[in-house]
């Protein structure tokens, strides 16, 4: 758990936007829904009072807006991904400390693409590890396979890829409120768009109150 903070602080705006929702829990809330605000704006103020009589807090609360991201997406519409041909074979090896000894599977691998998997059993004794055991190569042949998708498969992949982008960014709980495709085209085998997004999230954080201890 993170310790309490100690030091007086504002929250101030991470993003450019217009409030949607502010509960301040302790500070003074120095915007008001509908409020256009710009990164770097003090939402909930650690200052209370007024000049002559004044209190230095740390300001708690939470803060949402609507916020506007703009993405550029680009997709192929032919996808390659490798499978699994069913070909494969097996190494086996003994264990001993940081050294393995070959026991099966020698030969040359026939395969021109190839994935390995490698498993290892360790001999126990009353629930202790022990320095030795058993450890297998499992070499599977795979292959590249084609297969082409529509545009509008290419759009939907595009837009649902950036949204998992913003919510990865800026929180799982943002709310998608619209979203504008402003330009597309297909040109050499690909989608190209440029889609804005208006989001509301959660654009408050903290920011120490730096203050002259002599004024």
């Amino acid at each position: 758990k993170k310790p309490p903070l100690q030091s007086p602080r504002h929250l101030i705006s991470t993003q450019d936007a217009v409030i949607t929702y502010i509960y301040a829990e302790k500070g003074l809330p120095k915007v008001q829904i509908n409020s256009r605000v710009k990164k770097g704006d003090v939402l909930i103020s650690g200052i209370l009072g007024d000049e002559e009589n004044s209190e230095m807090i740390v300001a708690k609360g939470e803060v949402k807006g609507l916020v506007w991201h703009e993405y550029d997406i680009e997709v192929p519409l032919v996808k390659t991904r490798k499978v699994y041909t069913g070909e494969g074979k097996k190494r086996s090896y003994l264990v001993l400390g940081d050294r393995a000894v070959q026991l099966w599977g020698y030969g040359e691998v026939p395969y021109s693409q190839q994935e390995m998997l490698t498993y290892y059993d360790p001999l126990t004794w009353r629930s202790r590890a022990l320095p030795f055991g058993w450890m297998t190569e499992k070499i599977m042949e795979v292959t590249e396979v084609q297969h082409t998708i529509t545009e509008e498969e290419a759009k939907k992949e595009g837009i649902e890829g950036a949204r998992r982008d913003i919510l990865a960014k800026y929180g799982t709980d943002s709310r998608f409120v619209s979203q504008k495709i402003l330009h597309e085209k297909k040109e050499n085998g690909k989608v190209y768009m440029k889609v804005l997004f208006e989001v509301e999230e959660t654009i408050a954080k903290e920011l120490p109150i730096v203050y002259n201890q002599g004024e």
